[in-house]
């Protein structure tokens, strides 16, 4: 089979792409939760040094994605995003305004990684709630899902499957005549 050349060649058309600049632009320009914590994204976050659990804590408390109720409601881990003081619990209401959990100092003290905050951090991640009893249901849930999916997609395979081997058969039988 003879292929025709391009006229115009894509490569041809390329222009250089600085993507430094164009990543320093959408961070710069990007809505994040908490940004006023992080000064120069460049050099390593206060707790960089800690022990891994802490330091995942950490961070869910800095992006606000960590296992409070809110966020665990939303996932569909449980029915309630209460806090056991009665209030709807995120990570910044464990952090700044629970009369049970409250770091004096809020998230600025706990991103400064001072010696009371770490210790606040260690003896929190015993009272936020982790996925427990919720992830079990989540798991048949998602098992459950996957069984479905994974059914539907080899019937369409099947199908499709059919459906080339007609084409090719009409194909052939149109090319017999030609």
């Amino acid at each position: 089979m003879l292929r025709l050349t391009s006229r115009k060649p894509l490569w041809l058309d390329l222009q250089p792409v600085d993507f430094k600049s164009r990543w320093r632009h959408s961070w710069k320009s990007a809505q994040m939760v908490n940004s006023h914590l992080v000064c120069d994204r460049t050099i390593r976050q206060p707790g960089f040094n800690l022990p891994r659990q802490q330091w995942s804590l950490l961070n869910r408390f800095r992006t606000e994605q960590g296992h409070c109720g809110a966020c665990r409601r939303k996932w569909r881990l449980t029915d309630t995003d209460l806090c056991p003081c009665g209030e709807t619990q995120t990570t910044s209401h464990i952090v700044e305004s629970c009369p049970l959990t409250k770091l004096n100092g809020g998230l600025s003290r706990l991103h400064s990684e001072d010696e009371d905050a770490v210790s606040w951090l260690t003896h929190t991640k015993r009272r936020v709630p982790k996925y427990g009893k919720c992830i079990r249901g989540c798991v048949q849930r998602c098992t459950i899902q996957i069984h479905i999916y994974s059914t539907l997609l080899i019937f369409v395979a099947k199908f499709l499957t059919r459906w080339a081997v007609c084409m090719y058969t009409v194909y052939m039988y149109c090319l017999s005549y030609i």
